[in-house]
């Protein structure tokens, strides 16, 4: 006689087991998605900087060179007696930190590019004015995607264990040979064990109670991440906006101004003071425009980091 069988078992806990396994892969891809918009918004903030900076050398340019002409301007009127030796004084001094301004940005432009040469090899020679378009509509929020994750992760705990406390039935198939009459006999038998306690009751609780507290929180993030992302497109409008109006208006009204008030003290007609503080506020309004250029991709790169578009999780 010879026999040959086969048990099958009758619940699908190896199913939920390799689920649970798969659950890592996910994570480790998710991880690797998290990293990538990190990556991505430190390169925009890098990149940023490095244009700001080369942006801020400009305006440091402009003001060295205009201070500089005031100060040889005041010491040719000195000769002839038609200014006062403290104004050219105020003014060489002016002149002289105006220029070491100059010089430590140009310091800057080189540091911020080395900066980003962390992220990519091979940089343009000069800095390049980073995008501002960004689409608010597509974006997945990644703490959105991660509760999902870990609320799917908490349902299978809870599935496999309720299965867990069901006993293992196991469906036994197997073929009998009977070597005397050469006949075959088709075996089928059942195995249900019974359990006389009742099997991981607290398991069971502790994972529907981690379940129940994956679901809420996934609810509480969605609904946040939602409303901080129409925050971030109204932050981002507010600064695009007032950038406009520096551009539009503010700007080419300061250089005006500044325009006459150098003629206007080259004529005798207005104090150095009144010149230096025209000069002052020219300056101000140019450097507040990047900075507010700054903050914009700052709040962009914000949004990189922490939402990620469709085609960023294929």
């Amino acid at each position: 006689m010879i026999g040959l069988s086969q048990d099958i078992p009758l619940n699908n806990k190896r199913a939920l087991r390799r689920q649970l396994a798969g659950f890592q892969g996910n994570n480790n891809q998710f991880e690797a998605l998290k990293r990538q918009a990190e990556l991505k918004a430190d390169f925009r903030v890098c990149m940023s900087n490095w244009y700001a900076a080369s942006k801020r050398v400009e305006i440091y340019s402009t003001e060295s060179k205009m201070n500089a002409r005031q100060a040889h301007v005041l010491n040719e009127k000195l000769k002839f007696g038609r200014v006062i030796p403290s104004d050219v004084q105020l003014s060489s001094a002016l002149s002289s930190e105006s220029k070491l301004r100059y010089q430590n940005e140009v310091k800057k432009v080189q540091f911020q590019k080395n900066l980003c040469s962390k992220f990519i090899s091979v940089l343009p020679d000069q800095a390049i004015e980073v995008p501002l378009s960004i689409n608010f509509a597509d974006k997945l929020s990644l703490s959105e995607q991660e509760a999902l994750l870990k609320t799917q992760l908490a349902k299978t705990q809870y599935e496999l264990a309720k299965k867990e406390a069901v006993p293992d039935i196991t469906l036994g198939l197997g073929v009998r040979n009977y070597q005397e009459t050469n006949d075959q006999v088709f075996l089928v038998s059942t195995s249900i064990p019974l359990s006389v306690f009742n099997r991981n009751k607290g398991s069971i609780a502790l994972a529907q109670a981690e379940q129940v507290h994956a679901e809420t929180r996934s609810i509480l993030v969605n609904r946040n991440s939602k409303i901080e992302l129409e925050n971030k497109s109204i932050e981002v409008s507010n600064l695009i906006d007032s950038i406009k109006n520096y551009d539009q208006s503010i700007l080419p009204a300061t250089k005006e101004s500044l325009r006459i008030a150098e003629m206007g003290y080259q004529a005798g007609k207005i104090s150095l003071l009144e010149f230096n503080t025209i000069k002052q506020i020219w300056l101000d309004k140019h450097l507040a425009r990047f900075d507010l250029w700054l903050a914009l991709q700052n709040q962009i790169a914000e949004v990189e980091r922490n939402y990620v578009t469709n085609l960023d999780q294929e």
